[in-house]
């Protein structure tokens, strides 16, 4: 039967990397961070310029696809995304 033999030294070494790795992860954490917020900055900006298309007026049961929603769909699509994006952020929404 063998023993392993546990060491101060041994587990110095191990605390050193793990404190280490946890630096690491914490500057990469913080830099993930910053990237979100200013992405977020931009994404607030983008949203409160962009003109807001006219309210929905689909004839597509009509005559598919309509004028409207060739032109306004995507728009309405990535505001509506935005805003929910947003509040997300805020806390707003989960």
């Amino acid at each position: 039967m063998t023993q392993s033999m546990v060491t101060i030294e041994g587990l110095t070494e191990l605390a050193n990397d793990l404190i280490i790795q946890n630096t690491a992860l914490r500057n990469r954490l913080d830099a993930a961070e910053t990237q979100r917020d200013e992405l977020l900055e931009a994404l607030k900006y983008l949203y409160a310029v962009t003109e807001t298309p006219p309210d929905k007026n689909c004839r597509c049961h009509i005559d598919p696809p309509c004028s409207d929603c060739i032109e306004y769909r995507g728009l309405r699509e990535a505001i509506n995304f935005a805003r929910k994006a947003i509040a997300k952020a805020k806390g707003e929404v989960r």
